[in-house]
């Protein structure tokens, strides 16, 4: 048996909502029919090891679901049980698993929740020693486990209040957990922690709120003051004259009491020895008083949670007779105080998350999330381009940076996970536009439970084997699964094939379509009467984008109006044109305000950073793009094809060097005949390949496809290739340019020098 896939995601992600693991399983035929044969002695002896490591006791039962039939997907769920077993007997509180069969039945693939990655994972790595038998001994490394997870492990009272937010649909986020993680065996973080593993933000944007435990300092910044200052205890008491000092009597013969209140409401309360009391119980026996001074307390300090201790000799007498108040937490370790299954729990949590969320007050942004392999940049682009100017302050992450209205502020690649939590966290947006590439889908997981719109652009056979995926049928199951998340609709490219196999599971959600090609009576013939659609239409002999929803017909814009088509030269700008205004018209922009947006929407670096950037020096003109692939290639050498070129056109490009030799060749063949000269080179980061192993790919290959071998050159080092390609410069020439994402800035700043 060999373990081919291993992921932990973060968060929520292409499984299920909560963070889980991926474990990909493949075995030999022999090894399935042997294991097959001692299936029943083997899981006696698992068991027979979970009872000696003292994982289970003697009258529990494992596993705790039927195992299906099927040789692999048995191992599968025995493995995943058990790693749900290990988790909970750690205290993290985690249920859900997946097994599904692999190809052939050789193979099977586990996907387990976790609460903690690092336990998670640890966890499975014991499993998986002690399904295969690798390990007969449970109990130290059980041990150890255990003493690993409990600092890890997620407060009661947190876990309550995602729960709550969960089910009010507000947006919720471990801030103690991957990728922002406090450590919680670092003393010197956790000194200055209110709870371990207990800070969660809820909302995005200018809604967010930190609640730490199950104190909001952000909602109660008095309340904040109070902690661990007794004596801001008593002189708030002291001023609202509300007794801290029993009357005559010794203290010893009253009786303490903890009252608890959520939103200023008294819900229950604890006494010394555990036992709860519910509000109806604490009418019958305590003084009105009781209640009064609990509720002037909420009143001033304005705390969402507050445990108020009380002492009394007499409590059907008034507070100042018989009682006082001994205690104020602004911020109590419901964790501590209540049990797992309390049902206050659970009152408590709703309430204060009805405190920080009163009915009708917003938690969360709209989201407009775009993935494809080609076109997401600038279709990003485009959105938040339109988005801004229907009068949104628009934030938005791509693979080349974080810009906020318009306003690059941090360059590299945000277009995964972390990229986007930084972006939802910031107070100074009210929209967000997100670009989401396959690897924060295949491997990391979303920073959103779910987006108002979804786009996929395209989906090529670029990246296979380079993450893990292993076709482009993959490619398109992992794509879709961002197009699921989306609730107010999604937007699919009705001219890719690919993208098209996405549609069986999109079934409940609106959609419209987009098509260069295909008229919209195709269209409706093809996908039902009632498809929404943006197509190209000849209206005066100009082409314009239409767009079809419900029984509208409604001209959107002329191709030619938009810049950064180039007169509709540029078609692939012309689909990530219709795909932006699909969004848009999605998240209710108006069709005139897209219009005009859009035919303000220049290709140059200020809007579409490396992406069809032309700068003329007065002797020659330079292209840079980011075509990385054979599909954008082939696309940018139809647009360099439709170009009067007065000189040579020349091509200098490379191909990543963790993508197949298949796809470096089609690559070159796609390049092909379009070009006077050739440059072949690599990026900046080989990729697992020696230096001149990609550069010397391309020629050979260009040379297979009939170009003349004076017409190519290769280059080993990358600076030195773009060097000479600007060197090579003559009067009227046109130097195409393609970069590797993170050079796109040196090799501009190369381009412009001269100006």
């Amino acid at each position: 048996m060999k373990t081919a896939r291993w992921i932990a995601f973060m968060s929520a992600n292409r499984h299920y909502s909560k963070p889980v693991m991926e474990v990909t399983l493949e075995f030999e035929q022999e090894e399935l029919a042997a294991l097959e044969r001692n299936s029943e002695r083997r899981l006696k002896r698992l068991v027979s090891s979970l009872v000696e490591g003292d994982v289970l006791a003697v009258d529990e039962f494992f596993p705790a679901d039927p195992l299906p039939e099927p040789i692999p997907e048995r191992l599968g769920s025995e493995l995943a049980q058990l790693v749900i077993l290990l988790q909970r007997k750690c205290g993290h509180r985690v249920s859900w698993f997946s097994v599904h069969d692999g190809p052939e039945q050789r193979s099977c693939t586990c996907v387990v929740e976790h609460e903690h990655g690092d336990v998670g994972m640890t966890a499975m790595r014991l499993a998986l020693e002690v399904v295969f038998g690798h390990r007969k001994h449970l109990k130290q490394p059980f041990q150890q486990l255990r003493a690993y997870a409990e600092p890890r492990r997620l407060p009661l009272d947190t876990e309550a209040i995602i729960e709550a937010a969960e089910a009010l649909d507000i947006p919720c986020r471990k801030m103690d957990r991957n990728p922002f993680g406090r450590d919680p065996s670092d003393p010197e973080i956790q000194a200055g922690a209110l709870r371990r593993n207990g800070m969660i933000a809820l909302g995005h944007g200018r809604f967010q709120l930190r609640v730490e435990g199950t104190l909001c300092a952000q909602r109660s910044p008095k309340a904040n003051g109070l902690i661990n200052q007794p004596d801001r205890f008593q002189n708030l008491c002291q001023r609202l004259g509300i007794p801290t000092d029993l009357p005559a009597a010794p203290r010893a013969v009253a009786k303490n009491l903890t009252i608890l209140l959520c939103d200023g409401q008294i819900v229950g309360s604890i006494d010394d020895e555990g036992r709860e009391q519910r509000l109806a119980q604490l009418e019958k026996v305590l003084h009105p008083s009781y209640f009064e001074g609990c509720s002037r307390i909420f009143e001033d300090l304005d705390a969402g949670i507050l445990a108020v201790g009380v002492a009394s000799q007499d409590y059907s007498a008034p507070l100042p007779e018989a009682g006082c108040i001994t205690a104020l937490n602004p911020a109590p370790d419901l964790d501590a105080a209540l049990a797992p299954e309390s049902s206050l729990l659970k009152i408590i949590a709703r309430d204060f998350v009805r405190w920080l969320f009163p009915d009708g007050t917003a938690s969360r942004i709209p989201i407009v999330s775009v993935t494809g392999s080609n076109g997401k940049t600038t279709t990003s682009q485009m959105v938040a381009h339109i988005l801004q100017h229907a009068g949104h302050r628009v934030g938005i992450t791509t693979t080349s940076g974080l810009s906020v209205e318009g306003k690059r502020l941090f360059s590299g690649d945000f277009g995964a996970l972390v990229g986007h939590y930084i972006l939802l966290a910031r107070n100074d947006i009210d929209v967000a536009v997100l670009e989401t590439h396959h690897v924060g889908l295949f491997q990391i997981g979303l920073a959103f439970d779910w987006c108002d719109v979804a786009v996929c652009t395209n989906v090529v056979d670029e990246h296979i084997f380079a993450h893990g995926v292993k076709s482009v049928d993959e490619m398109a199951r992992v794509k879709g699964s961002l197009l699921e998340s989306a609730r107010d609709g999604v937007v699919l490219n009705a001219d890719d094939e690919v993208s098209l196999s996405i549609l069986p599971r999109l079934s409940d959600k609106p959609k419209i379509f987009t098509s260069l090609s295909q008229p919209m009576i195709a269209l409706r013939r093809a996908f039902g009467a009632n498809l929404d659609a943006i197509v190209l239409e000849e209206v005066n002999d100009e082409t314009w984008s239409v767009l079809y929803v419900d029984e509208r017909r409604i001209p959107l814009f002329r191709v030619s109006d938009v810049p950064a088509t180039f007169e509709g030269k540029a078609r692939f700008n012309v689909s990530n044109a219709l795909q932006a205004a699909a969004a848009a018209y999605l998240l209710g922009v108006d069709e005139q305000v897209i219009q005009s947006s859009l035919t303000g929407f220049e290709s140059g670096p200020e809007l579409t950073s490396g992406r069809l950037n032309f700068h003329d020096n007065g002797q020659f003109r330079v292209l840079v793009d980011f075509a990385h692939n054979a599909d954008g290639l082939a696309e940018l050498s139809r647009f360099v094809d439709q170009l009067e070129v007065e000189g040579r056109k020349i091509l200098l490009f490379a191909i990543s060097g963790d993508r197949s030799d298949e796809a470096i060749r089609a690559a070159a063949r796609a390049v092909a005949g379009h070009f006077d000269v050739y440059l072949c080179r690599r990026y900046p980061d080989p990729r697992g390949r020696e230096v001149h192993e990609v550069a010397e790919m391309l020629a050979a290959t260009l040379a297979e496809a009939g170009v003349e071998g004076d017409r190519i050159r290769t280059f080993h080092d990358h600076m030195e290739g773009m060097n000479s390609a600007l060197a090579m410069g003559r009067q009227g020439d046109l130097i195409v340019m393609t970069h590797g994402g993170s050079e796109f800035e040196t090799m501009w700043s190369a381009v412009t020098a001269g100006r």
